[in-house]
């Protein structure tokens, strides 16, 4: 009989925590990207974190009006703090070539860096320049 109670609560703490993990909402974190006060529009997004325990990176593109999302993964979060930022954009009628200066293009030349602030979703507003 005791057998039969402890199974019965420990089979319902397992069904707590499993159903809980499946209840927590995502959260979504929008920002922006200009190249020269425009918009700009079908680059791809690198956040890197600074800070080493991180799990990884966080990627995504920007609209016609430059704005972004990054749909936070269970399994990555996007934790507040320190990033480090990469952009691209390789048009095809370019040829391959891209618009965005090298430097901004790598984790090891970008000058761009951003904090992510604890409870927000706001990612600070990034800005490049061509000169």
């Amino acid at each position: 009989m005791k057998a039969n109670v402890l199974g019965s609560l420990l089979c319902a703490a397992v069904m707590f925590v499993l159903l809980a993990g499946c209840t927590a909402e995502s959260k979504t974190f929008t920002g922006s990207v200009t190249l020269d006060g425009n918009p700009l529009d079908s680059a791809g997004v690198k956040l890197v974190s600074k800070d080493s325990s991180a799990r990884g990176e966080h990627f995504s593109t920007t609209d016609a009006a430059g704005k972004f999302t990054i749909q936070e993964d269970p399994n990555n979060p996007l934790s507040p703090g320190d990033y480090i930022v990469v952009v691209d954009k390789v048009p095809q009628e370019m040829g391959g070539k891209s618009v965005v200066p090298n430097q901004y293009r790598s984790t090891e030349t970008t000058p761009i860096t951003l904090t992510i602030a604890p409870e927000s979703s706001e990612i600070p507003p990034i800005t490049i320049s061509s000169n």
